[in-house]
This record gives C-alpha cells, structure tokens and sequence, in this order.
C-alpha cells in the first residue's frame, strides 16, 4: 500500500470511491469563486520589496529611495 499526502486542486468535477485502509482524516471542502471588484479586499495583492500595495504607501514605506529629476537625468546621461 502507497501513502498519498499533499494537496489536490481540482477546477470541474471530480468523483470516484475512496477506501481507507487505515485512519482517514482531513476535510472537503467546495472551492470558492473569488469575483472581487473591490481592491481593499483582493487576497495576493502585488508586493514591492515585500511590502502589499495597499493604501497610499510612500516610496519610503516599499523599501525605494525617492531621486530628483537632476539624479535622474545624471543616471541617463552617464549611460
């Protein structure tokens, strides 16, 4: 007999018969359909430096150092 362990994810139907051999536990669960218009609420939102983009965050906040448009254009012109 094999051990089956991990996670199953499964998008439509899935049927069939299990047989424990031994002791079965865990749950089953319906998957949930995640339609979200509002931002505040998505789950995985996109990180900068770790950091979820959420609210007004400064360049400071994310992990970045704000440049002039001096610093800028001195990095274009070193180039």
């Amino acid at each position: 007999m094999k051990e089956i362990s991990g996670q199953v994810s499964v998008k439509g139907r899935i049927s069939g018969a299990l047989t424990p051999r031994g002791n079965v536990s865990g749950s089953v669960g319906r998957a949930e359909k995640v339609y979200e218009n509002d931002y505040n609420n998505l789950k995985n939102k996109p990180q900068i430096e770790g950091v979820p983009l959420e609210n007004d965050k400064t360049f400071e906040e994310l992990g970045l150092t704000p440049i002039s448009a001096e610093e800028l254009a001195d990095m274009w012109n070193d180039n």
